[in-house]
């Protein structure tokens, strides 16, 4: 899963134009969804699948424009059939009934996250795929990036690690981290204490990434 600023950084490192496709192996692999080339959501294969957005404790559908759960019914399957499949995964149905490009299709948003990955800090949902919109925005900043939590006392703190894509000196990233911080706390309405790194800081998993999120409450 990647966010919008992720997706404008390969088009622009590799010069072209990507598109979002959703589906899984359990709904047999098919492609449930795909963006069109104005990109403004996905497309559903409605002759193929019923979908829902349901409100992730009631079950209750939502109506459009509302965020919660996707539940997907495959309507052209027969060897094993799934009713209301519950996907984990949080979008919304768009609105508008019909697209520019011509198809009537209904539309969902893009996918936001997943259920079991929204992290719960001091009472407020916070998804990482938000903070990496805000993040990989900064015209400073690599794409390795930590998103750390952690209990203190009775509150929990969030920390936000950042490679710069280039040195810096004290001065600099203070400076850049007071206002990556105030722009976070805009958008996810947590305020995190955020540390600018130099370049190669964060440790490595195998493959070379920086693991994104460490929840130390669960540990």
């Amino acid at each position: 899963m990647w966010s919008e600023e992720m997706r404008k950084r390969i088009n622009s490192l590799w010069d072209m134009d990507s598109y979002d496709i959703y589906g899984m192996s359990e709904l047999y692999g098919q492609c449930t969804a795909v963006e069109c080339h104005l990109h403004e959501g996905l497309h559903v294969w409605e002759d193929h699948y019923l979908i829902e957005v349901v409100d992730p404790k009631t079950g209750e559908p939502l109506e459009p424009e509302e965020e919660g759960v996707l539940v997907v019914t495959p309507l052209t399957h027969d060897a094993m059939p799934l009713i209301r499949y519950w996907t984990n995964d949080i979008t919304k149905l768009l609105d508008a009934t019909s697209c520019d490009c011509g198809r009537t299709m209904r539309r969902i948003a893009r996918i936001k996250g997943r259920a079991d990955d929204m992290l719960i800090i001091n009472g407020v949902n916070v998804f990482p795929q938000a903070i990496e919109l805000v993040v990989l925005s900064q015209p400073w900043a690599s794409p390795h990036y930590q998103i750390v939590v952690e209990r203190e006392g009775e509150l929990d703190r969030l920390y936000v690690y950042v490679e710069a894509n280039r040195k810096m000196d004290e001065k600099e990233k203070e400076h850049l981290a007071e206002k990556l911080k105030h722009q976070l706390r805009e958008t996810i309405m947590v305020t995190p204490r955020v540390t600018i790194l130099d370049p190669g800081q964060l440790p490595r998993q195998e493959g070379g990434k920086a693991k994104r999120v460490i929840d130390k409450r669960r540990i």
